[in-house]
C-alpha cells in the first residue's frame, strides 16, 4: 500500500505506528507528499482535501484522514488487532483517539507552526484544557488502554512529541494518568522508533526550508 505523507504529521505517523505493531511495515511504501508539495496539483488530484496523510487502497481512490486510515491498516493487514473485540474497550480505544484529534492536537500543532504572543497563550490553554479533559476518561494499564498495544497508544505517541516539541517540557506531573502513561511506554522500541523519526522528518524539513530561503537569496 502506497502511503502519502510525511512522519511529523502526527495523523501520518499514527498509520506509521499502526502498521509497526502489526509487523507490517514493511508492507507500507512511503511516497512523501504527492507531487512534492501541499496544494499542488497532483497532491490535490489525489486527495481534493489538501491535507495528508492519504492512502491508495487499490480501489482508484484515495483513502484520506489518519484515524480512518489508520483503522484500515489495523484490519488490512495481519498481526494483533489493535482494537478490542469487546465493545466496551473498542469504544474507549477510539475515544482516546478522538479526544486527541478533537481537543487537544490542533493547538499543539499552531504552537509549532509558530504561533506568537496572545496566540500561543491561547493554544497552550487550550491544549492543557484538553488535557485536563482527557484526564478524566483515561484509565491506563501499562498500555493506553489495559495492557495491550491499541490504536490509543499509536494516537498518543506523536502527540507527545508534538507536545514535548511546542512545550520543551516532559513534566506532565499535571495529568498523573498520562504521566503514568509515557513513563511505561517511553522507553519500548515502539516508542522510541517513532519519536525517531518524527524528529528525522522535523529535521529534514528545517533542512529543506533553509535550503529554500537560501536560494532566494541568491
Amino acid at each position: 500500500m502506497d502511503i502519502y505523507g510525511v512522519s511529523l504529521s502526527p495523523f501520518f505517523e499514527r498509520c506509521i505506528i499502526v502498521a509497526d505493531l502489526k509487523g507490517g511495515l514493511g508492507q507500507l511504501s512511503l511516497k512523501g507528499v504527492g507531487g512534492g508539495a501541499m496544494h499542488s496539483p497532483e497532491h490535490m488530484m489525489h486527495n481534493p482535501l489538501g491535507k495528508i496523510p492519504y492512502l491508495d487502497i487499490g480501489t482508484d481512490q484515495m483513502l484520506p484522514e489518519g484515524q480512518v486510515m489508520a483503522e484500515f491498516i489495523n484490519e488490512k493487514l495481519d498481526g494483533p488487532d489493535l482494537v478490542s473485540d469487546q465493545p466496551e474497550t473498542a469504544a474507549l480505544q477510539r475515544l482516546i483517539c478522538r479526544i486527541v484529534d478533537l481537543h487537544i492536537i490542533e493547538p499543539i500543532l499552531t504552537m509549532n507552526r509558530g504561533a506568537k504572543g496572545e496566540e500561543r497563550d491561547a493554544c497552550l490553554a487550550s491544549a492543557h484544557l484538553g488535557l485536563d479533559r482527557f484526564e478524566h476518561f483515561f484509565h491506563p494499564g501499562t498500555r493506553a488502554v489495559g495492557d495491550d498495544w491499541s490504536i490509543a497508544d499509536c494516537a498518543l505517541i506523536p502527540l507527545v512529541f508534538h507536545y514535548l516539541r511546542a512545550t520543551k517540557s516532559t513534566d506532565f506531573s499535571a495529568w498523573p494518568k498520562l504521566e503514568a502513561w509515557w513513563n511505561a511506554v517511553k522507553d519500548e522500541a515502539p516508542v522510541k522508533e517513532s519519536m525517531e523519526r518524527m524528529q528525522q522528518s522535523l529535521d529534514a524539513i528545517i533542512a529543506m526550508r533553509k535550503a529554500a530561503a537560501a536560494q532566494a537569496k541568491m
